[in-house]
């Protein structure tokens, strides 16, 4: 898209009064110079009434046919401003690293967002995750985002279609923001940049809250965090990141999954990091609860050993046995398989 072939001027009233005296010292009538020029009448009309905004190029030629050369577009008696597609204009040549950016850069890389030569965007089934990523991407830069809602055929993992919001930003300039960091966003080679890595906790944290709304899951009945992407030195930054806030990741063998199992470790994760999207999150809460379980103390669990014994002989499940007493699985188990030694 280029931008100057959409961007229109603003005329101030002297502007119009010094453009309609310069056409009639010229070519007399708007006919007339309608004709030598080769622009269409009702555009000299309405840009002398100030019904229009003249496109950049267009009024630029006709300055220089009206015998007007320099000075006009740069002075603030003739021009207010410029408009682009109904928004004022903002240059976006770089941006400073906040919050916001921190996050759309976890999730535009490693995630589900990408980055084009004109645009940037996300898909994504969870509407919170795709409204905060629109919130950040409006923010950083002062530009107004499209959304739409898609609908995506079935595939041999997911045998029925399913709902996605889409969010789109249409800015080269914004998209060209992003090479400042000079690191590739293809998912196979995707790295973590430098000013993360150098930025202190919040910024740390924003970024990998970006990551795992992506590519993260949680597990309530195995009590992990996981994460998965193509991409082995990715990972490894990752992982560093995380450990670098005092949590712990463990890579699997292939390096393209990783998980958080320690309950310290996913407790500083809730705290620290946590999701944007309200189905993680309270699933990851749900996991933090089920810990509150292995709090027992000794006297408890002696104190219940009997009923779990009665409860044993009628066939229950050390799960169900857990449930009814209020005890961790874990712990039912190896007192029971203890007793029985």
């Amino acid at each position: 898209m280029n931008v100057m072939k959409n961007l229109c001027i603003v005329l101030t009233d002297k502007g119009k009064e010094r453009i309609k005296l310069e056409r009639e010292k010229k070519f007399g009538s708007q006919m007339t110079a309608s004709w030598e020029i080769g622009i269409p009448q009702i555009n000299i009309s309405r840009w002398e009434r100030g019904a229009a905004n003249p496109k950049f190029f267009k009024f630029r030629s006709y300055l220089q046919r009206l015998g007007i050369y320099e000075g006009f577009l740069k002075d603030a008696k003739y021009v207010s401003g410029t408009v682009y597609h109904g928004f004022k204009i903002k240059r976006i040549k770089s941006f400073k690293l906040t919050k916001e950016s921190a996050y759309m850069l976890g999730v535009i890389g490693p995630g589900d967002g990408y980055i084009s030569k004109y645009a940037i965007g996300l898909d994504a089934i969870d509407k919170d995750f795709v409204d905060y990523f629109q919130y950040c991407l409006e923010k950083t830069f002062g530009l107004k985002c499209k959304r739409y809602t898609v609908t995506k055929p079935p595939s041999n993992l997911i045998k029925t279609s399913s709902r996605q919001y889409r969010v789109m930003l249409f800015s080269k300039s914004a998209a060209e923001s992003f090479k400042k960091y000079r690191i590739p966003f293809k998912e196979k080679i995707w790295r973590v940049p430098e000013i993360i890595k150098s930025a202190n906790s919040s910024y740390k944290a924003a970024y990998l809250r970006g990551f795992f709304d992506s590519q993260g899951s949680v597990s309530i009945r195995a009590k992990f965090i996981s994460a998965m992407t193509k991409n082995e030195k990715g990972m490894l930054d990752i992982q560093s990141l995380l450990g670098n806030s005092g949590i712990e990741a463990s890579l699997h063998k292939d390096k393209f999954r990783m998980s958080i199992h320690s309950e310290r470790c996913l407790r500083s994760y809730y705290s620290m990091i946590g999701f944007t999207i309200s189905r993680k999150q309270k699933d990851l809460a749900m996991l933090l609860n089920n810990y509150k379980e292995h709090h027992n103390s000794p006297k408890e669990v002696i104190k219940r050993l009997p009923d779990m014994v009665q409860l044993r002989k009628t066939g229950l499940s050390y799960r169900k046995i857990a449930s009814i007493v209020k005890i961790s699985r874990g712990t039912v188990g190896r007192s029971l398989k203890w007793r029985e030694l």
